[in-house]
């Protein structure tokens, strides 16, 4: 039962696990199975472990009479937590389909001057897919502010995943999470939400994403504009790679066995100034004429090892589930870049993982007040939950939003960047200024 006005109670961590769960890896096993309806008989079916070189993944294939199949992921140290991880993520996501909450339609003007508590969607960073402004009709789904302690209401778009109404945002995953109670839901959640917020801000002292422009002054002769490639700024500034060889137990394990299947593993240090450890990382396949494949893993928690497990387990099922869905005949071919992996992933100084401060809580619900804390001290008012526990499966699902916070796009110029990692951009733009000479 979701906790009154969502005040969590004691949730201490159960032993053994790299998430954050109250009970053993073995437990939410049987708890998702059961949730889900699979039966011993059934889930040979629908059920694989596709790991090739020791560190466990599992693939949970979901059919669909009139659609094709869905397939959901799962990661982790221990071949139980793997499998555990793969089953949430299965029972997050078809939760995520329909939100059974309040929901309200009208326009955001409409709402505030209601008095409702109503998140401006321009906050949200969210790629816009249609053109959206306060006196657009849309549904409204009500959650509640864990920090402003009320109800709030957010476009029903960026709650549900999928959307079935006229899609003004891109739905997507970010901040879905789901548990064994509500406490491990939210602090899944929030954790994510902290990941993508740390990639984006990491991603403007990626030499190999930014070009700087410059136009001539009205008048100047020349061409009309130049553009440089920012030289790295990395070594004197932010986001180190992490030397491997500085790795805590558990991960080097994990790294050493990526590493002797012949991937390069690049590990990087993305903690921003939400002060939450979280790191990234990269396994490059290097190809003959000089291109890669590159698979990509994050990871944030309170918990800086377990961030760093999480990060080479995500790259690692990345991988893996790729090489699986060509080889079935369920993915045409894995993408390539063009370049030198240790250019593309290795810029920048190295630093040990002991660097990387680390908070370590006996209970969940102290990580999630630790993580709180942290979007306050940004200075980010609002951190909104909303329930998408689907009654008939019953393990809670939470959707978090936090305001405020960055979210990195993919597609070419659709970046939306807000005050902080637009302060960071223009920190990083005077260090560039300070290495190069401008085009006259």
């Amino acid at each position: 039962m979701m906790p009154q006005n969502w005040d969590f109670g004691n949730a201490r961590k159960a032993a053994g696990s790299v998430a954050s769960r109250v009970i053993a890896p073995d437990s939410a096993v049987d708890a998702a199975l059961a949730a889900l309806g699979l039966e011993s008989q059934t889930q040979e079916q629908c059920i694989f472990r596709i790991d090739p070189y020791g560190v466990p993944i599992y693939v949970v294939e979901r059919k669909r009479e009139h659609d094709d199949p869905v397939y959901y992921k799962g990661k982790g140290y221990t071949d139980r937590e793997s499998l555990a991880s793969g089953l949430m993520e299965t029972v997050e996501r078809i939760s995520a389909e329909e939100f059974e909450g309040p929901v309200v339609r009208g326009t955001y003007s409409e709402l505030k001057n209601n008095g409702e508590n109503v998140v401006n969607p321009l906050d949200l960073h969210a790629l816009t897919l249609k053109a959206w402004s306060p006196p657009t009709v849309a549904p409204w789904a009500q959650g509640y502010d864990l920090l402003g302690k009320r109800a709030c209401y957010a476009p029903l778009n960026l709650v549900v995943m999928p959307y079935a109404g006229p899609e003004f945002f891109r739905s997507n995953s970010v901040g879905l999470g789901a548990g064994s109670t509500y406490e491990e839901a939210v602090c899944h959640a929030l954790c994510e939400v902290m990941e993508h917020d740390a990639l984006c801000m990491a991603n403007l002292f990626n030499p190999n994403s930014w070009r700087f422009e410059f136009l001539p002054e009205p008048g100047q002769a020349g061409p009309a504009s130049s553009q440089l490639a920012p030289p790295d700024t990395t070594p004197d500034l932010m986001f180190p790679l992490l030397r491997i060889d500085s790795f805590p137990e558990t991960a080097l394990r994990v790294a050493r066995a990526l590493q002797d299947s012949g991937l390069l593993v690049f590990a990087r240090n993305i903690s921003n100034d939400m002060g939450v450890p979280a790191v990234s990382c990269v396994l490059a396949e290097t190809l003959p004429g000089g291109s890669c494949r590159a698979y990509l893993g994050h990871g944030a928690h309170t918990d800086a090892e377990h961030a760093l497990v999480r990060a080479l387990c995500e790259a690692a099922q990345s991988h893996s589930v790729s090489r699986w869905m060509v080889e079935n005949g369920k993915m045409k071919s894995i993408p390539e870049s063009a370049g030198d992996p240790e250019r593309l992933y290795g810029y920048g100084r190295s630093g040990d993982f002991s660097e990387i401060p680390s908070f370590c809580f006996r209970a969940i619900d102290e990580e999630i007040r630790f993580l709180l804390q942290r979007i306050e001290r940004c200075g980010l008012e609002h951190a909104l939950a909303f329930d998408l526990t689907k009654k008939k499966i019953g393990l809670p699902v939470v959707r978090m939003i936090v305001p405020g916070a960055e979210y990195l796009v993919m597609e070419p110029g659709e970046q939306k960047l807000g005050p902080r990692a637009q302060k960071l951009l223009e920190f990083r733009k005077a260090a560039f200024l300070n290495t190069v000479n401008i085009p006259r």
